[in-house]
């Protein structure tokens, strides 16, 4: 691909491998439909567009990048490349997937601490926050503290309670950034 060739894309992504590089990354999975990717794939085509991609192999186009100004830093980790792709969408930017082009993201052995569900979490209840485009940002930041509440209550009567806890624990550090989600808000 040339500079030129499709210049309304703002990110690209390559196919995602799993560690094995057999398999496609279940991340990955989450984003592009395999059985469109290998139609793509059969017919010659280059790229297969998406609506967002995970950000571990994430090519930017510098005017993208420029236009949506980065990362929004109310993300601490995970979500903000969702956050990014939806950005870029809503600036008229095309999100795609290289078809030749490929990629091999070992994460197999991370295990799903504590400390990253609460991470997963968190980007979750920001991105709802910040895709809710129709309401203010008080009834949006309201929606998000009750889903962690019904959330921390579901995962309680079924026996989640360690994601249970996680959920309690979201609500204080939601209204602590509070200020700070709010500026995301109307800045990203």
């Amino acid at each position: 691909m040339h500079n030129t060739e499709y210049k309304e894309y703002g990110i690209l992504s390559p196919v995602h491998f799993a560690g094995d590089e057999k398999s496609y990354d279940f991340g990955f999975k989450r984003f592009c439909n395999i059985k469109d990717l290998q139609l793509k794939k059969a017919q010659g085509v280059d790229l297969l567009e998406v609506d967002e991609i995970n950000g571990a192999f994430m090519m930017l186009r510098m005017k993208c990048l420029k236009v949506v100004r980065g990362f929004d830093p109310v993300f601490y980790f995970y979500g903000e490349d969702i956050d990014l792709c939806q950005r870029a969408k809503k600036n008229g930017f095309k999100i795609g997937v290289v078809i030749k082009a490929l990629s091999y993201h070992d994460r197999a052995e991370r295990p799903l601490t504590n400390e990253r569900l609460f991470l997963h979490i968190t980007a979750n209840h920001l991105i709802q926050i910040k895709s809710m485009s129709d309401s203010s940002f008080l009834i949006r930041f309201v929606k998000a503290l009750f889903s962690a509440f019904f959330l921390s209550g579901g995962d309680f009567l079924h026996g989640r309670f360690r994601r249970s806890y996680l959920y309690v624990k979201l609500v204080p550090y939601l209204l602590n950034k509070k200020k700070e989600i709010k500026s995301a808000v109307q800045n990203y």
